[in-house]
């Protein structure tokens, strides 16, 4: 593995050579094409294993979470009801206070999970934009790893805990800051490969990774979770040691630190004995900025128009997810749906996704940069606000749908903007240094949890009133969802094509 720590990084002004020693390996190697491409590959599979760690144990652990807290009950209840190995046939955890406490768990979950996000996210980003982004990134994949062995451990023994235990997992998460961290991550690696205007097709590509996964993962895990939950488990567990190794053989580029300049700068100013008052301003400045570089960077950026705008619109993208919950029971409720053909609709997002984000919005923005010399700033912008158009519209026209033939084309028009995070993304990073990007990010984690936080129990609030209404009153949720992406959308018409504003 290439060391990217070297002290006195060479950087894009200074010779390969220097002094007649050799010429910086990890530097050169990272601006090689060759090396970029093989670097984007890792980086693209790294992604790949880090996503199945989303998908992978979604099912047994929900399994597993149901047989922790059905044992603990009817071992007070009822014993005899406990089969070998401390199994509860699966039909007796249906009941009220199963489900209940299930249901309370899983909802508190995501609450935990968040508290690191917010304390470590801008830190950790400090940390990588000073140190790397892979050194991070591999600390966010271990505490994943310890996290998820952790979990594991504690519902597979409910007789010595209880399953509320099992929030503790979060506590790892403070070992690298946790999913959304080295998602995060992942994504600037990849980014500081490319040139700017490559920067929107390669996160367009990453997200075609994420829809890959999101497709592959349930169905490995419905596959195997019959046979043993700990089969899709352990595969997850494999996948994130997997991508740590990965990781590893990634020659990182690290974007130029003034602190190069300045070690370099302040032996010549003592060799000529030029008093200090009139040396060259550029080299004052320069050598006061690292002292508060790591804060005034980042709020002088956080006062920018452009950028409280796109932090604002950050709060919608975890409203996909939490709208896709309520949709199927939307669809089986008022469509007389079964509940399996539920799961179409979520085939049926990654198939319209994958097709846009694949082949139609990467040849479309080249087109129109290369004929019409559009800048790719601009480019994001405008996509970002066809994709918040999309979802306004779609979401309306869900809750209007009044049969299952206009339900589906709905669907295909609303999760045709589901992308708005990719673009949302690639438009912070154009607005931004790229010397701070990992804490601009660790920003945008920080509004995307407050999101999640808000909107799964706000859509499943309204649609337990809708139900109680009655039938008129089934598209409700989706009204009000279209009203949040239209502020959003709103939000996206006021920003401009400059770092300045």
């Amino acid at each position: 593995m290439v060391d990217n720590d070297v002290p006195n990084e060479p950087t894009e002004e200074t010779p390969l050579l220097v002094d007649g020693s050799e010429p910086h390996i990890s530097q050169v190697a990272a601006n090689d094409p060759k090396y970029t491409n093989k670097n984007i590959a890792f980086a693209l599979l790294v992604y790949f294993f880090h996503q199945m760690y989303d998908f992978l144990p979604v099912t047994p652990c929900l399994l597993l979470y149901e047989r922790s807290i059905c044992f603990r009950y009817y071992s007070e209840q009822n014993p005899g009801l406990i089969g070998p190995g401390g199994l509860v046939d699966e039909r007796h955890c249906k009941i009220e206070a199963v489900q209940t406490r299930l249901a309370i768990f899983r909802g508190w979950k995501p609450v935990f999970s968040a508290i690191p996000v917010f304390l470590l996210a801008i830190p950790y980003g400090r940390f990588a934009d000073k140190y790397g982004k892979k050194r991070v990134a591999s600390l966010s994949l271990i505490g994943l790893l310890l996290g998820e062995i952790w979990a594991v451990l504690v519902i597979s023994l409910p007789s010595v805990f209880p399953i509320e235990v099992a929030w503790s997992q979060s506590l790892f998460s403070f070992i690298g800051g946790g999913d959304s961290q080295a998602a995060s991550m992942i994504y600037l690696i990849g980014s500081d490969m490319v040139e700017e205007h490559q920067r929107s097709k390669l996160f367009y590509l990453m997200y075609c990774v994420y829809l890959g996964t999101e497709l592959i993962g349930p169905l490995i895990a419905a596959a195997t979770t019959d046979i043993s939950p700990y089969i899709p488990i352990g595969l997850t567990l494999a996948c994130i040691i997997t991508a740590v190794g990965i990781l590893q053989l990634i020659t990182e580029r690290i974007p130029r630190l003034e602190k190069n300049i300045i070690s370099r700068q302040e032996p010549q100013s003592s060799s000529t004995g030029v008093d200090d008052d009139n040396s060259p301003p550029q080299t004052q400045s320069t050598t006061a900025e690292p002292v508060s570089e790591g804060r005034d960077d980042l709020a002088m950026l956080l006062k920018k128009k452009n950028i409280l705008l796109i932090l604002a619109a950050f709060l919608t993208p975890y409203v996909r997810p939490a709208t896709m919950f309520v949709l199927q029971q939307y669809a089986s409720v008022r469509f007389d749906w079964k509940i399996s053909r539920t799961s179409l609709l979520t085939s049926e997002a990654a198939v319209v996704n994958i097709i846009l984000y694949l082949f139609i919005i990467p040849q479309l923005t080249s087109i129109v940069r290369m004929r019409f010399n559009v800048t790719q700033q601009t480019i994001d912008m405008n996509v970002v606000r066809i994709s918040f158009v999309l979802l306004t519209i779609g979401a309306l026209l869900v809750g209007l749908a009044t049969t299952s033939n206009l339900l589906i084309p709905s669907v295909a028009i609303f999760t045709a903007g589901f992308g708005v995070r990719v673009s949302l993304l690639a438009s912070a990073a154009s607005l931004a240094d790229q010397k701070i990007h990992a804490r601009l990010f660790g920003a945008l984690q920080i509004m995307e949890n407050i999101g999640m936080l808000c909107s799964f129990p706000l859509t499943q609030n309204m649609w337990a009133a809708a139900i109680r209404i009655g039938p008129p009153w089934l598209g409700f949720p989706f009204y009000v969802i279209s009203g949040i992406f239209g502020v959003a959308l709103l939000c996206t018409v006021f920003m401009c094509n400059s770092r300045e504003q």
